[in-house]
Parts: C-alpha cells; sequence; structure tokens
C-alpha cells in the first residue's frame, strides 16, 4: 500500500501536479521533481475544513489506526405468512481510533 498525500478537494489537481510531474511543477527553473519517486498517491477529503490542510499517511498497517468491531454483526429475521415476506434486521458497532500516531504528518491549515 502507497504512502498517501491527504489534501483538501481545491487542491487536489495542484498535488497531483507536484507527485506526478518530471520537472517541478510552478516554476521555471525546470529543477528534478524529488516528490515523483516517492511513491505517493493522492486522496481528497471534503472533511478537511480547511483548504490549506493537507497531511502525509504512511500505509495503515505502519501506523497506529485501528477498526475496532465492538459488537459484531446480529440479525434478525421475522416472517409473515399473510403475504410471504420476511423482514430482516441488523446490527454492529464499530469503533475508529488510533492506539499511537505515529506514520502521520501534516498541516492543518492557516
Amino acid at each position: 500500500m502507497p504512502k498517501i498525500l491527504l489534501v483538501h478537494p481545491s487542491n487536489k489537481r495542484l498535488a497531483k501536479e507536484l507527485i506526478g510531474s518530471d520537472l517541478k511543477p510552478e516554476t521555471t527553473d525546470n529543477n528534478m521533481n524529488s516528490f515523483k519517486e516517492e511513491g505517493l498517491m493522492v486522496v481528497s477529503s471534503p472533511r478537511l475544513v480547511d483548504t490549506d490542510a493537507w497531511f502525509l499517511l504512511a500505509p495503515p498497517a505502519d501506523t497506529g489506526l485501528r477498526l475496532i468491531s465492538r459488537k459484531p454483526i446480529e440479525t434478525k429475521s421475522d416472517e409473515c405468512f399473510d403475504n410471504d415476506s420476511v423482514k430482516y434486521k441488523s446490527r454492529y458497532r464499530e469503533k475508529i481510533g488510533v492506539t499511537h500516531a505515529y506514520g502521520i504528518y501534516g498541516n492543518s491549515g492557516a
């Protein structure tokens, strides 16, 4: 799994240019782009409140990000013989959290 560059949707195009172009984008000096070979993948999220916010995330296996199943899936069914229908109900609870925030670096914006 690649490293992730998380940005606001308004900066997605610029972020793709930063990591994907052969030469340094937005400049006239044609220096080599040092981010190209880092294997970064751009992900945008409207949940970032500030448009200047960005974060570098290590692969999930290398971080302390965890998804914990608090209650496994439970299902119930109820048959109704009046109209030959079956009703299903299911329930599931999970918790998303961080045991340690290793591998996450960023800027919350201006």
